[in-house]
């Protein structure tokens, strides 16, 4: 999005939209903040066709290779693991307390787009291409004011951070077998839908611990909770065989706010996709292939840690998912078809497995 901007943004139009020569991309809930539109127009935007719309460029041929990767990544999460979005993705999750080591990882992303750039005919966007092209065509390089020491470094470095990647892989393995050893580590398996799904939960601070429990090498997990040291936590689950995360939101959101002292909501609002100010400390993430619950990430990582203990975050992510499951003061009345009404805190969830019974 910003390589469009700088090629493409005329002096009128950087004037209106970086009046402190601050242009706002994926945050703020600004013009260009794709989190901020309804969940179906989110599916298929993100920040670089957003200003590609605005610039009057989303179809010109000599961007559309690097909005459709752009798009592939943010939308759809499809990638090269040796592309340029996953190194950016990786190297700031390594670097997650260093924001000048995320600045000039930025930069090097930003340099590597004006390269591919100038590569309109090819679609990788690979570090290999991004090498072979910058030896290839110096002028490139010279135009944008770098030498091909520069990408050689920034190369090196990127593969750097790919091999730890796959190291931070093999030691969340060893972490969670140390976890579940010390009786620390939650590993349950309940049916939904007729399918078996696994539910693997985790105090870690390693990034990958998330994606090792999901991975069909690792824990194959329909559902994660990963809680890190600041107390921040992140719910993903895998949406095949039917898995939603509309009601494991309304409780979470509801709970998190009796906690803090503010009382219940409205469970229909508590469902929205992505971020309400009644709750700022959830982000609801949808994707065709996951569901988020994300209290904090690498792009708020000053989020407000939950209130909620992780032994009750681990129940409420059973009861979300569970619909065969009823609150146990009252689940006998409930099997029954009956309803305790206001005496039933799940009541302000609005459960469907609950509302037959409470509109009787």
């Amino acid at each position: 999005a910003m390589v469009i901007a700088i090629i493409e943004g005329s002096e009128e139009w950087l004037k209106q939209y970086c009046p402190e020569n601050i242009l706002s991309l994926g945050v703020l809930g600004g013009p260009f903040d794709e989190h901020a539109l309804p969940w179906r127009e989110r599916q298929q935007e993100c920040a670089a066709t957003l200003v590609a719309k605005s610039l009057g460029v989303i179809k010109s041929p000599q961007w559309e290779n690097v909005i459709r990767y752009a798009r592939l990544n943010d939308t759809n999460g499809q990638t090269n693991p040796r592309g340029i979005a996953e190194v950016l993705n990786i190297y700031n999750n390594q670097n997650q307390n260093n924001i000048d080591a995320q600045v000039e990882a930025c930069n090097w992303i930003h340099v590597a787009t004006f390269i591919k750039y100038h590569d309109r005919e090819n679609k990788d966007f690979s570090l290999d291409r991004i090498w072979q092209v910058a030896k290839s065509k110096p002028e490139i390089l010279k135009n944008i004011g770098v030498n091909l020491r520069y990408v050689r470094e920034w190369v090196d470095r990127s593969e750097e951070a790919l091999q730890r990647h796959q190291a931070l892989y093999l030691e969340a393995r060893q972490e969670w077998r140390d976890l579940q050893a010390a009786n620390r580590a939650v590993s349950k398996t309940v049916t939904i839908n007729g399918r078996a799904v696994k539910i693997c939960g985790a105090e870690s601070d390693n990034y990958r611990m998330g994606a090792y429990l999901r991975s069909q090498t690792g824990e194959a997990a329909g559902v994660t909770i990963v809680k890190n040291r600041r107390g921040q936590v992140q719910i993903c689950l895998q949406r095949e065989g039917g898995l939603e995360a509309g009601e494991l939101a309304a409780i979470i959101r509801i709970e998190e706010r009796r906690r803090r002292g503010k009382g219940t909501m409205d469970w229909c609002r508590a469902r929205m996709v992505g971020k309400i100010p009644e709750v700022p400390e959830w982000y609801y993430f949808l994707t065709k292939k996951f569901a988020m619950l994300m209290n904090g990430s690498l792009s708020y990582p000053f989020t407000d840690p939950t209130k909620i203990v992780f032994p009750e975050l681990v129940g409420m992510v059973l009861a979300g998912i569970n619909i065969k499951l009823f609150h146990p003061r009252h689940k006998e009345l409930c099997r029954q078809g009956q309803c305790a009404g206001r005496a039933c805190p799940w009541q302000a969830y609005g459960l469907a497995r609950c509302r037959p019974k409470t509109n009787k």
